[in-house]
């Protein structure tokens, strides 16, 4: 057994990186060896919204050969052993319309039957509720970092039980909706004990632009109608869409998603249309 155990481990609470573990070894050559392990960037206190990430670090050996992560302990900036050039673009604005994207998962098998791609993504809504595990048309981007905005512009027509719109997922226990309903849109959250109403707008448009602002636990909801933008709601803290915010829940390690969905399918369902989405990372992350 090491003399040098723990050889990775974050002793320090306040620290931006938590939960180190689970780690591999790669020996890239000539005696350079680095861990890759996981981990959770903290965000405002004991709370990790991005789920189980993926963290780099040099393997420092001993005289007597025993191995040192680091300095023992995650580093929050380290180099990358890579001799050329590499750029990692975040900022994006993908077409829906264009298939089924790598960047985004389904919640659920999705039944394609309600799925179609013309002139945009078009959801059939389907049965059962964002609470539900029937509700399979959920359709989201993995978060990446702590502050972002994400839009998404939707045409709809809902009949009575229909509603569709922008979501910010955990799980069927945990989200916020900023969804069209018939003759409003609503902002709603569930924070693992059912759905609570936060706000509800008059809307009979059949066209509307929504947006989320994220500033680390803070997060504003907006509608673009009537040619300028609303404001829905704004929730904070968001403790419960993080890993370790609902006690009742302890087997969270995903993180959040923001993405779209359509579900409340009565016996004659309508089509929610969705053209592009837009997710912008703030400077600083």
């Amino acid at each position: 057994e090491s003399p040098y155990n723990p050889v990775l481990r974050q002793s320090d609470e306040n620290a931006r990186i938590q939960r180190s573990g689970h780690a591999d070894f790669i020996d890239i050559g000539n005696d350079n060896w680095y861990c890759v392990y996981l981990c959770g960037r903290a965000n405002e206190g004991k709370y990790t919204t991005l789920g189980r990430e993926t963290a780099l670090d040099k393997v420092n050996w001993t005289d007597d050969d025993w191995c040192i992560i680091s300095n023992g302990k995650p580093s929050e900036n380290a180099s990358v052993p890579y001799s050329g050039k590499q750029s990692f673009i975040k900022d994006k604005t993908y077409d829906l319309g264009s298939g089924i994207l790598k960047e985004f998962e389904f919640v659920r098998n999705p039944d394609h039957g309600l799925i179609s791609f013309d002139n945009g993504m078009k959801l059939i809504p389907c049965k059962g509720e964002l609470n539900e595990i029937d509700c399979k048309n959920t359709y989201v981007h993995r978060e990446s970092e702590l502050s972002y905005t994400a839009e998404v512009d939707l045409e709809f027509t809902p009949n009575e039980s229909e509603h569709a719109g922008l979501v910010c997922y955990y799980s069927t226990a945990t989200y916020i909706r900023l969804s069209v309903k018939k003759g409003m849109i609503e902002l709603v959250l569930n924070k693992g004990k059912g759905e609570e109403k936060v706000s509800e707008l008059t809307f009979t448009e059949s066209k509307v632009i929504f947006k989320v602002d994220v500033e680390g636990q803070k997060r504003s909801f907006y509608a673009f109608v009537n040619g300028k933008w609303v404001r829905a709601g704004q929730i904070y803290p968001c403790t419960f869409l993080c890993d370790e915010g609902v006690p009742d829940d302890p087997k969270r390690h995903t993180g959040t998603m923001v993405g779209i969905y359509a579900c409340g399918a009565g016996d004659m369902p309508s089509q929610a249309c969705f053209n592009t989405f837009i997710i912008k990372y703030k400077k600083g992350e």
